[in-house]
């Protein structure tokens, strides 16, 4: 309900496809090549997008690991997740994740996972299944959020690397809903570079100069935040997945509720300007 009250108004307010607030027109659904992913190839965009939301005081953090899923939709427009939601989150879409292509093994005791050829993080390097399986070692560990990392060890992941395009993973229990538990309906699992997160380290240090310099995966990314108060997100590329971004800028903001005045009545706790 969360996610759909916020997706609805968005939507309300003129804003175009993919996951909130990212996509212009049409969504591509293969990569783009480097030079493709200029915002020169993009239309002109619309100045600033302003918005002052009660959401369960979400972190707005610049790590994948640390997303939770109260700000799913801001995160999803600077990173990209394992496995795609459709734009008004009602079902799993493989059009908007890393993951093309997925099947279940025997007993639902792991799965094999195709890595989408042609992604991109936003210095250009590619994203491969090295990277995806990083990413799940970096969401299980003490480092990431609670809900994924909680979640990850109580199934018993173990990722490995297959092929060039493949990864497989192990499950200590059976999980035949693994997809959709990591996908941005629930538990959202976001793809990081292995190379740019210090060579693979997964540690304190690691995650705070990932942080302090985060690398992005959308059509925009992060300049300016604070722990559960703001987010400050700029046009960044013509992403992959997502296509062009609709604004140069866009602003997050946590109110409480007692900030919000007559919108702490019941109804949706969500005012939205633009500029």
């Amino acid at each position: 309900m969360r996610n759909r009250e916020l997706m609805r108004l968005m939507l309300s307010a003129g804003l175009v496809a993919a996951t909130a607030l990212a996509a212009e027109v049409s969504v591509p659904t293969t990569g783009l090549a480097a030079d493709d992913t200029a915002l020169s190839n993009c239309p002109a965009r619309k100045p600033v997008l302003r918005l002052a939301t009660q959401t369960g005081q979400a972190l707005y953090s610049t790590h994948p690991a640390e997303a939770r899923f109260g700000a799913t939709h801001y995160t999803r427009l600077h990173q990209s997740p394992l496995f795609g939601a459709n734009p008004l989150e009602t079902g799993i879409d493989a059009s908007y994740g890393v993951i093309e292509s997925w099947k279940y093994l025997p007993g639902a005791k792991g799965m094999i996972l195709k890595v989408r050829k042609g992604l991109t993080f936003n210095d250009g390097s590619p994203i491969t299944p090295e990277d995806v399986v990083f990413s799940l070692n970096l969401s299980k560990s003490k480092f990431a959020d609670s809900q994924i990392n909680g979640t990850l060890k109580r199934i018993g992941i173990e990722p490995k690397v297959i092929d060039a395009n493949t990864v497989q993973l192990d499950f200590k229990k059976g999980n035949a809903t693994f997809n959709l538990e990591m996908s941005p309906l629930v538990f959202p699992l976001y793809v990081t570079s292995k190379k740019y997160h210090s060579n693979g380290e997964i540690s304190q240090a690691a995650v705070d100069r990932f942080r302090s310099k985060p690398l992005a995966a959308g059509p925009y990314r992060v300049i300016d935040r604070q722990a559960e108060r703001f987010l400050t997100l700029v046009a960044a590329r013509k992403d992959p997945l997502l296509g062009c971004p609709v604004y140069d800028r866009i602003e997050a903001f946590y109110l409480p509720v007692a900030d919000f005045g007559g919108l702490s009545r019941p109804g949706p706790k969500i005012s939205i300007y633009r500029i």
